[in-house]
């Protein structure tokens, strides 16, 4: 199996997630805010695949909340991160 691995600056990431969080934003659907997402969900929910979900967490981009392997995030905070970022 052949591993890539990609390297980009600070401002290729951003500019990436504005890109994602535009089109996110084109689809209007109801959100409930106070929702906790695990990994793959708040990955769906941004549109981005979930190895690149753990590298903009492990980078610090995403903060994960819990303890062990029970690990989630916060809708609203997500929401704020994508706005601060745009």
């Amino acid at each position: 199996m052949t591993q890539l691995v990609f390297m980009t600056s600070k401002d290729d990431l951003k500019e990436a997630i504005r890109e994602v969080l535009g089109e996110k934003r084109s689809e209007s659907m109801p959100i409930d805010l106070s929702e906790s997402l695990n990994r793959r969900q708040a990955a769906k929910f941004l549109s981005i695949s979930y190895s690149t979900m753990c590298n903009w967490t492990w980078n610090g981009i995403f903060k994960e909340h819990g303890q062990g392997r029970k690990k989630f995030y916060l809708r609203s905070e997500l929401i704020a991160v994508i706005q601060k970022s745009g």
